[in-house]
């Protein structure tokens, strides 16, 4: 099995066996591959025959996961939105997974979602703004140069007075 965000690159999920067996030594049968849960927006099977006769497949194949839900305090005549699909997103911890089982969950009120619908309203992350010493890399090599150059000048200035001043004169 095999999941992907974009139809194009692929990456594994699972492995296994299926099989249907009824012979004089063996009668068993394996209709279930388990495989990670996954948040990828499609997945493939693939079928690994090798020179076996075909498969006669059932039309009514189905692949399974575990169901999530999203339980929160409503109040009647609001409407909600539910926001998806930021890949930077981290998944949240929450206390409500300790005391969830201390709440009566059969009496919930259960409600679909609507059809998905891209938010116009949203922007997306900007970029991060580059440093302006990036922006003008010359800047700071100009700023190094110049300090040098100063820096020569005030040395080469203090070597010509050391070198014109009267030396050895023990206090005369």
């Amino acid at each position: 099995m095999l999941e992907s965000n974009d139809a194009t690159n692929w990456s594994s999920l699972g492995d296994g066996y299926l099989f249907s067996l009824d012979t004089p030594l063996f009668v068993g049968k394996a209709l279930s591959l388990p495989y990670r849960e996954s948040r990828a927006r499609y997945l493939r099977v693939l079928v690994l025959n090798q020179d076996d006769p075909p498969v006669k497949w059932d039309t009514n194949a189905t692949i399974e996961s575990t169901v999530r839900a999203v339980v929160f305090p409503v109040s009647i005549g609001n409407t909600y939105r539910l926001y998806y699909g930021n890949p930077d997103a981290t998944t949240p911890s929450y206390d409500l997974a300790r005391y969830f089982q201390y709440i009566e969950s059969t009496g919930l009120s259960r409600r679909a979602l609507m059809p998905e619908v891209a938010n116009r309203a949203y922007i997306g992350a900007l970029p991060p703004e580059v440093p302006y010493s990036e922006k003008h890399p010359n800047l700071l090599t100009g700023a190094l140069v110049l300090l040098v150059a100063v820096m020569s000048f005030f040395l080469l200035s203090y070597i010509k007075k050391l070198k014109h001043s009267p030396r050895g004169n023990n206090g005369e």
